[in-house]
């Protein structure tokens, strides 16, 4: 993992788009935010466009946004993620899911350093800086020749001792949604097996999190 995070930080000093490929509960997410904080644009938006959450008819509209009248249940204009994220960082999450022939627009659009918005001719510049993100390595990049930065983070079950501090991390979120002030973890949790395949840290947290209550004296509601 430090070999990940080391390309990480040098990858925030230039503005170079980002691949970070990993299988699930890796930490991609966690290390796309840090190359934004570390960086220059650390000041702009972090805006995620989400691959699977948006159907692949719509995932242009949700990158580039549109003119009005465009959708009929959408009267007005609609700014895109790219628009979103101008002076800061676009996440592409699960990129491997992003339709060919918005892959070849957006490659395009950074060569050019501009973006058409679907129903207007009129094409923006280009001001947001992209990573995207994958659970395997791309065969074809979202960002087309362009140089750029790729990262690949390793399975959490080959790096035992980034276990507990994910663990800590997410059990802190959790809390949070739920009220909790977070005591830590026993010494059963800390001394359980490593997590194996399709485990994550996220989810040992969140059963954490369940079986967490007032009474059994591993978290207690905030005052």
């Amino acid at each position: 993992m430090q070999d990940a995070v080391e390309q990480a930080m040098a990858s925030a000093s230039a503005d170079l788009p980002v691949r970070i490929s990993g299988p699930p509960g890796s930490g991609k997410d966690h290390l796309a935010r840090a190359i934004h904080v570390w960086s220059k644009r650390a000041g702009g938006p972090l805006v995620v466009v989400s691959c699977v959450a948006t159907a692949p008819p719509l995932l242009g509209r949700e990158l580039f946004g549109c003119a009005g009248a465009v959708y009929p249940t959408l009267p007005d204009e609609y700014e895109g993620g790219l628009a979103r994220a101008a002076g800061g960082t676009l996440v592409l999450d699960r990129a491997e899911r992003l339709p060919g022939a918005v892959r070849e627009v957006l490659a395009k659009s950074l060569v050019e350093g501009r973006y058409p918005r679907e129903g207007d001719a009129t094409l923006r510049a280009l001001r947001a800086r992209l990573i995207a993100i994958s659970q395997e390595p791309l065969s074809r990049s979202p960002f087309g020749d362009l140089p750029q930065h790729a990262i690949e983070v390793p399975p959490l079950a080959a790096r035992c001792e980034d276990v507990l501090p994910l663990a800590a991390h997410f059990l802190r979120i959790f809390a949070d949604e739920e009220g909790l002030s977070p005591i830590g973890f026993t010494a059963e949790a800390r001394n359980a097996p490593s997590p194996g395949r399709g485990t994550s840290a996220s989810s040992r947290s969140a059963s954490a999190r369940r079986c967490a209550s007032p009474a059994t004296g591993r978290s207690r509601p905030r005052r």
